[in-house]
């Protein structure tokens, strides 16, 4: 046998001994979109029932912008969590380095009262829970997969499911029928790492003195600690809408969650 006929028994041998090798691996497909939705709503459930709940500071950067995008005014603001009947609630507690003190201080004061006095498992108005409720009301769609914190995440594309009619009965249901955007679950444990989020169209509500909302965006990240809690890492959010008396309304919040604490 000469050379050549000798390197092509070699390489058809190895080919041949790599099909085989292939043919008797079985590869783990990748999960549908579904299938990750489902296991980060087991996720969020597992998370509930769960004793340990934290606590922190939310120390937050709040800019007003006027019709060209240019900074007004900035405020910066620090909220510390409590736990109240097992619930967190973020009490504002400083604004511009400074206690709270004359009207800031009365209307913190009222907003705590009415969260107090609302029943166990009542959301309040305009609070917005990831359940399985809110999950039906999108489509998901498996983009591929990148890294957030250092850790593979699944990324997800979302939008409202038009082929179902959508609730449409409290304040909140608007905005939550015009979101869409991406959310980043990670990939060995389920967990939701990042969500963005943005309107697709202008809405029209009724909270407060809020009349439309042109523009929203908001994105919220977490990161997994060294012993193994997935807790709150930064949030980003820009808000563009008028007032009834046509008042543009446009901010921009940036803020970051630190010293959490176990209760």
């Amino acid at each position: 046998m000469n050379a050549h006929a000798y390197v092509k028994v070699v390489v058809w041998s190895a080919v041949m001994s790599m099909a085989f090798m292939l043919s008797n691996v079985s590869f783990a497909a990748s999960p549908t979109a579904d299938q990750i939705k489902d296991k980060v709503l087991e996720w969020i459930d597992t998370e509930d029932e769960r004793d340990v709940k934290y606590t922190y500071r939310r120390i937050a950067h709040v800019e007003k912008l006027n019709s060209d995008g240019e900074v007004e005014e900035k405020e910066n603001r620090v909220y510390k969590s409590i736990l109240i009947d097992g619930r967190n609630y973020e009490r504002l507690v400083m604004k511009n380095g400074a206690p709270l003190s004359g009207d800031d201080l009365e209307e913190e004061q009222e907003k705590e009262k009415e969260f107090r006095a609302r029943p166990e498992g009542k959301k309040g108005e305009g609070e917005i829970v990831l359940d399985r409720e809110l999950a039906g009301r999108y489509k998901f769609r498996l983009k591929g997969k990148e890294k957030v914190g250092g850790r593979s995440s699944y990324v997800l594309s979302f939008a409202p499911d038009r082929s179902k009619k959508l609730p449409n009965k409290k304040k909140e249901d608007a905005i939550l029928n015009a979101l869409a955007g991406k959310i980043w679950v990670d990939e060995q444990e389920y967990a939701i790492a990042r969500i963005d989020a943005r309107l697709t169209r202008t809405v029209r509500i009724g909270l407060g003195l809020i009349a439309f909302i042109k523009k929203a965006r908001l994105r919220f990240e977490t990161r997994k600690t060294g012993d193994g809690e997935w807790l709150p890492h930064s949030m980003k959010s820009f808000f563009w809408g008028r007032t009834f008396l046509f008042k543009p309304i446009r901010r921009r919040e940036t803020s970051r969650f630190v010293d959490f604490r176990a209760e």
